[in-house]
């Protein structure tokens, strides 16, 4: 852990999401310095992630990092980089999974050095204004208030 701290100064969590290559690239890498979980129950996972600095997950990980207000980076079919307000719909485009982003693991560092720059007011706000669940009925066009239909 000591080599890990000294280069990166942090924790990181990364959520198990299975069939993301990008996830067994960092596991393979970075493994030993980590800490990987498989599942944590939504009603939990408020307690386990105030323990760490950045989330590395994908598509509900990633929401539940910013909701807490804690950086997030995505890492799951491929690596995705750093969730920002700038960048956040093109994640969502892809269901926060890396797919067909490809971003370089070489950058981690970067990401994780930016990451570390975002205050929890701006990763609660994204949370917010993308992932809340009035958002979404939104989006899809059922959110909005409509007359009741008269039969």
């Amino acid at each position: 852990m000591a080599h890990f701290r000294t280069t990166f100064a942090l924790q990181c969590q990364i959520n198990d999401v299975r069939d993301g290559e990008a996830f067994w690239k960092i596991s393979d890498k970075y493994g030993r310095d980590l800490t990987l979980i498989n599942h944590i129950p939504c009603h939990s996972i408020h307690n386990f992630l105030h323990h760490f600095d950045i989330v590395a997950s994908a598509g509900r990980g990633v929401f539940e990092a910013l909701a807490c207000g804690l950086p997030a980076l995505c890492a799951g079919y491929e690596y995705g980089g750093l969730v920002l307000p700038h960048n956040i719909r093109r994640h969502m485009e892809v269901n926060i999974t890396g797919y067909r982003m490809g971003a370089d693991l070489v950058r981690m560092r970067e990401d994780i050095d930016m990451a570390m720059s975002l205050s929890p007011e701006t990763c609660r706000l994204m949370a917010s204004e993308h992932g809340s669940v009035d958002t979404f009925l939104d989006r899809i066009g059922i959110g909005e208030k409509r007359p009741p239909i008269v039969a």
